[in-house]
């Protein structure tokens, strides 16, 4: 993540947009943001940025870096808990021109699984799941009860085979 300084101002997309100069940044491509308080820049949240109270604050700034598919269903299935099990199944059959590809990725939680997206073909407002299926580039699915407790316990006799 490559980190900046620049200006707050409105944008008209929503959210702020960050001027260095030479470059303006939406709010939604900042990973990190700090203000500058007069003497030291200080760490603050990007949805505790108002406007126009902060207009024209001076920020430093990292921005975020798209992740490839890979990366992100990486992230999405990362193992979790005292035994480092993740919940989700990793999909299998993607193309590797698709797993390589950086973008901004979306999910939506169904039912069983998780669909990612492409951020910008996501529909504005209100959208019907039939619409977006055609726009589905990965399909994440939960792991069923049955497959993650026996990975589980599987976790637990290797960590604790005195039990057995």
């Amino acid at each position: 993540m490559s980190e900046n300084t620049g200006y707050i101002f409105k944008s008209s997309k929503g959210g702020f947009i960050v001027d260095t100069g030479s470059e303006e940044y939406h709010s939604s491509d900042i990973a990190t943001i700090e203000i500058w308080d007069g003497t030291d820049f200080e760490p603050i949240h990007k949805d505790d940025v108002k406007i126009p109270g902060m207009t024209g604050a001076r920020v430093r700034f990292k921005l975020s870096k798209d992740l490839t598919l890979r990366e992100f269903i990486e992230k999405l299935c990362r193992p979790q808990g005292p035994f480092n099990i993740s919940s989700f199944k990793r999909p299998e059959g993607l193309a590797e021109d698709l797993l390589n590809e950086p973008n901004k990725w979306y999910t939506i939680g169904i039912p069983g699984a998780l669909l990612i997206l492409r951020e910008s073909d996501v529909p504005k407002g209100d959208y019907e799941y039939s619409e977006i299926i055609p726009l589905v580039v990965a399909v994440v699915n939960h792991k069923t009860n049955e497959e993650y407790f026996a990975e589980e316990a599987e976790a637990r006799r290797k960590e604790y085979p005195e039990n057995e």
